[in-house]
């Protein structure tokens, strides 16, 4: 049984219910597995030895062609895997929004084209975006129904040496460390662990990887969390602050945004000096202009209410609030 059957990410079905019916697995230890019961959420701990016995004899599955994710959440997926997700969803969101249910190659062929002007080199096939839509509709309008599939296509034979794989990944762990060291220090450090194997294990001879190989390699895994990992949270959360939003807009009122933030003040009553808290405002923000249109401000937290109540003092005539003076 190669160790490779059992990755993070990956559902479990048990044909026996035992130890449940279906789980998501969380983490990959040497001896024991994880899993995360999708049914309850709770968190079982199984043995490597025990999980490969279950397979082993028909006992559970990999859910390859389900369209269930279980507890997959769009953050656990690889950064390669949030751009086609979004790729995937740029395309459907234009269809949904112009009504086009019934995909064909004459309704949306030309819609399918100018979704990809700047976004792809090379459109999709219009069958494609069907099979997307689909999937998208299936899961209740859900970006699950777009996540890709690579996960659950079944077990793949590593196309390099477990043992290689096994001292990248320990390598990898200190290329995510706030020292920042080079990508080829990693690789010599690699080189020099295999060096040191085969001269311990002279029967057991494995061969370097080349440096893209090790790079890839380490490359692997979510953005966000490699971003935090190398650089810190505080300079991570800067990169995003200045990072330029992707919609543009042409002209005031097309597009109008909407958030609530708590202020770092706290209040006082003015005539028993006690402690009211700290207040929540609720503010529209034309895009285009960046003009504040309307704000609500209040105790209470945010809902439905202080949204309408902004929305209102956006919306109706600001007389009382002019200085005639």
């Amino acid at each position: 049984m190669s160790v490779e059957l059992w990755m993070e990410g990956v559902i479990v079905e048990f044909f026996e219910g035992i130890p449940c019916e279906r789980a998501i697995i969380r983490s990959v230890g040497k001896s024991e597995i994880v899993l995360a019961d999708i049914g309850n959420g709770s968190v079982l701990t199984i043995s490597r030895n025990e999980l490969n016995e279950i397979y082993s004899t028909g006992g559970a599955r990999l859910l390859a062609e389900s369209r269930d994710f279980g507890e997959l959440k769009f953050s656990d997926l690889t950064e390669k895997e949030q751009l086609e997700t979004n790729r995937k969803y740029r395309y459907v969101k234009k269809l949904m929004e112009l009504g086009v249910s019934k995909i064909t190659e004459k309704n949306a062929g030309n819609l399918i084209r100018e979704v990809a002007m700047g976004l792809d080199e090379n459109p999709p096939h219009w069958q494609s975006v069907r099979g997307w839509y689909k999937s998208f509709v299936e899961s209740g309008n859900k970006m699950r129904g777009l996540y890709p599939k690579h996960r659950f296509k079944g077990h793949r034979e590593p196309k390099i040496n477990i043992k290689v794989l096994e001292i990248i990944r320990k390598e990898a762990k200190r290329y995510y460390k706030l020292s920042q060291p080079s990508m080829a220090s990693i690789y010599r450090n690699v080189e020099a662990k295999i060096i040191a194997h085969n001269l311990d294990n002279p029967g057991e001879k494995i061969k370097a990887p080349s440096y893209l190989t090790v790079q890839s390699r380490v490359l692997e895994g979510n953005y966000q969390n490699k971003q935090k990992a190398r650089q810190g949270i505080r300079a991570f959360q800067a990169e995003l602050a200045s990072a330029h939003s992707g919609i543009e807009t042409t002209r005031i009122l097309e597009r109008v945004e909407i958030d609530h933030t708590l202020l770092d003040v706290h209040v006082l009553h003015d005539d028993h000096k006690t402690l009211l808290g700290r207040p929540n405002i609720t503010v529209l923000i034309d895009h285009h202009s960046h003009m504040v249109l309307g704000f609500q401000l209040s105790f209470e937290r945010p809902s439905f209410a202080s949204v309408c109540i902004a929305c209102i003092n956006a919306f109706l005539p600001k007389d009382a609030f002019v200085n005639t003076d």
